[in-house]
């Protein structure tokens, strides 16, 4: 099984991600990393944000392979109730995957 809301744990801090994980099942193992925030061990410690910034860059390849021409540049849609420091996690994790965020929109 896949947790498929690994957004919701961007710049959360390890207690608040631990009570979120609590409630699913997921088969990695989650672990505080050293900025206090979860981390995920799988054949290598992955924090939420390039686990995020794995599938933005799927997603991307997808585009791509669809549209025929390479994506540099995205707008990203957020929900209203993300954070800044969320905001700023998503916004690491576009930086991970190689895409140019042009504005982050409600």
């Amino acid at each position: 099984k896949v947790y498929s809301q690994m957004h919701d744990l961007v710049a959360k801090p390890y207690d608040s991600a631990r009570r979120i994980l609590d409630s699913v099942y997921l088969s990695l193992e989650a672990k505080e990393d050293s900025r206090g925030g979860v981390g995920f061990m799988a054949d290598a410690f992955y924090s939420p944000e390039e686990l995020v910034a794995m599938v933005l860059g799927h997603t991307a390849s997808l585009a791509e392979f669809h549209a025929k021409v390479p994506i540099k540049d995205a707008v990203i849609a957020v929900p209203p109730n993300l954070g800044q420091a969320e905001r700023r996690g998503l916004l690491v994790a576009v930086q991970f995957a190689g895409i140019n965020v042009l504005s982050l929109i409600n």
